[in-house]
């Protein structure tokens, strides 16, 4: 009974640290998922609605840029995003990329 006692005082921290072990690996490869988003596609999970704003400030010329030696316009125009979280978890921290590939 002794003998029993004693490996269970010594074998239930032992399991308790190595669940926890288990449970911050999980939680840091839970966390450390990168989701990758193209648009407003609300069948995702998650997905960004890109709206430009069309009042006459939100809008603007650039004109006579020196870009590499070439002299050019640039237009632009602010735009209003707004993330949707269709998800069962919650979403405490985000970061926006945004790839251009084309002009």
């Amino acid at each position: 009974m002794r003998r029993l006692f004693k490996g269970l005082l010594l074998g239930c921290p032992a399991a308790v640290i190595i669940l926890l072990i288990i449970q911050a690996v999980y939680i840091h490869h839970f966390n450390s998922y990168v989701y990758s988003v193209t648009g407003a596609d609300d069948s995702e999970q998650s997905y960004l609605d890109f709206n430009p704003r069309d009042d006459s400030t939100s809008k603007w010329l650039k004109r006579d840029f020196d870009l590499d030696g070439q002299t050019v316009d640039l237009n632009a125009q602010t735009i209003d995003g707004v993330f949707h979280n269709n998800a069962k978890d919650e979403i405490n921290d985000w970061s926006l990329r945004i790839d251009i590939t084309d002009d």
